[in-house]
């Protein structure tokens, strides 16, 4: 199975459309995965995100919902 993330990795930067950046896009997709796969790896990360509320997994593709 190929990752987004590494799908993302192949393309030129200034060639990402509109469409890739929204919810089933490219960007958002690659996004995700990274977030879910910092949430199930890493402990300090899951309580600041279980903290402030967000869950990636649960996560719907609000950009502003994303704690900084």
């Amino acid at each position: 199975m190929e990752y987004k993330t590494e799908e993302l990795l192949k393309r030129n930067p200034f060639e990402y459309t509109d469409e890739d950046k929204q919810v089933n896009g490219c960007f958002f997709q690659s996004l995700k995965e990274e977030l879910i796969f910092h949430y199930s790896n890493n402990e300090k990360y899951k309580k600041f995100c279980d903290k402030k509320g967000f869950n990636p997994i649960a996560w719907d593709g609000k950009y502003e919902d994303i704690p900084p």
